[in-house]
């Protein structure tokens, strides 16, 4: 159970793959909610279009906090790039 570089770069750069993959699907998912809260809004349902906006609005919070690790994995990434470089600097 030591470090291994090789399988955490793996790993992150798969992290981010899921992370945007799942970015797409809730945007997609409130895309269409959207749509049916103007349907909902045109038969004058307001109470079940409030209620469906307060549910995208948390979904829109949550798809910001994916965005975030997404940002933070990839900086990750690019660090951990920097870290091995200076590893082998120092090797020399």
């Amino acid at each position: 159970m030591g470090y291994n570089g090789t399988k955490l770069k793996v790993q992150l750069k798969l992290a981010v793959q899921r992370l945007k993959m799942l970015q797409q699907k809730k945007l997609q998912l409130t895309q269409t909610q959207r749509r049916e809260v103007a349907a909902l809004l045109e038969k004058g349902k307001l109470e079940s279009a409030r209620i469906r906006v307060e549910h995208i609005i948390r979904e829109d919070y949550n798809c910001e906090a994916l965005e975030m690790l997404e940002i933070y994995a990839e900086m990750l990434l690019v660090r951990f790039g920097l870290i091995e470089m200076s590893k082998y600097e120092r090797r020399r």
